[in-house]
């Protein structure tokens, strides 16, 4: 079994104000001095993950210097995405199946954002995470979440069940892109399971069912005849997998989780996280 990792690092990071003339990701957290990218990398690597898959777009000469100079040891390769700014995150993420040729049912796939930053066994948690659905040829979408009270309204993704009874059928994730009112786009009918920590695995045939969507968005999404391939969000293949197989929610306990979005967020960061090695 191989684990892969692809990490979504092509946004322009526009909320992070004067910030911004250099890759959110490469932004350093205070009082760690370790960016995003690199604490993500670091967890990967210690969790025993193969080959690392990076999606790069705004300043990509930086990251891939970056990487160049402290990962060279390392299996890790960098795709530049020149639409980064027209397509989003679901164009960046159909990059990867271009290195993901060899993959197989039986490996793992990992995808995440990297302007996230996590306690490290958050990671372990979801690679190793088993049940019954684990033995299935049909594999598993799973998720890293925690529990949907921590969620912020208008920048959260949401993890619902239409079965009120089994969470893992009839699941899908919820995301609002107008930074609103994530709660106001769940149905009636609906259960919240957990916030996505915006951190996913798939293996078995789940994982050749993504790769697959992916491969005919990939080669379609420059038919400008076509209006379905334009301005898909990240989470438009992932909730057509879940539609097939359902969501297996990882939630883990306490609060080492955050997404950088803004410059503000850098003072919360920097003024909690002690679990970085």
């Amino acid at each position: 079994m191989k684990r892969v990792a692809v990490i979504l690092a092509a946004g322009t990071g526009s909320r992070m104000g004067n910030l911004s003339h250099i890759p959110k990701s490469l932004i350093r957290i205070p009082k760690i001095n370790k960016c995003t990218l690199e604490m993500n990398i670091d967890n990967l690597i210690d969790n025993g993950v193969d080959k690392i898959i990076i999606i790069t777009g705004y300043k990509s000469a930086m990251i891939c210097d970056f990487i160049d100079r402290k990962y060279k040891n390392h299996n890790i390769t960098c795709i530049y995405n020149p639409f980064y700014e027209e397509y989003g995150c679901e164009y960046s993420l159909s990059l990867s199946i271009h290195l993901l040729s060899d993959i197989t049912n039986k490996d793992q796939l990992l995808i995440l954002e990297a302007d996230t930053v996590m306690n490290p066994y958050y990671v372990w948690s979801i690679l190793n995470h088993q049940n019954d659905l684990s033995y299935s040829p049909d594999g598993y979408l799973k998720v890293l979440g925690r529990d949907y009270h921590f969620l912020n309204d208008k920048k959260s993704v949401l993890v619902v069940s239409s079965n009120k009874l089994v969470t893992v059928v009839g699941s899908r994730f919820v995301y609002d892109s107008n930074h609103e009112s994530v709660t106001k786009l769940v149905h009636d009918n609906e259960r919240k399971l957990c916030e996505s920590m915006q951190v996913w695995l798939l293996t078995g045939n789940s994982l050749l069912s993504l790769i697959n969507k992916l491969k005919c968005y990939c080669f379609g999404v420059h038919k400008a005849d076509n209006p379905k391939y334009l301005k898909r969000d990240g989470l438009f293949s992932l909730n057509e997998v879940a539609s097939e197989v359902g969501i297996t929610p990882v939630i883990v306990s306490g609060l080492d989780w955050y997404n950088l979005n803004t410059a503000d967020d850098l003072v919360e960061i920097g003024g909690k996280v002690n679990w970085i090695r």
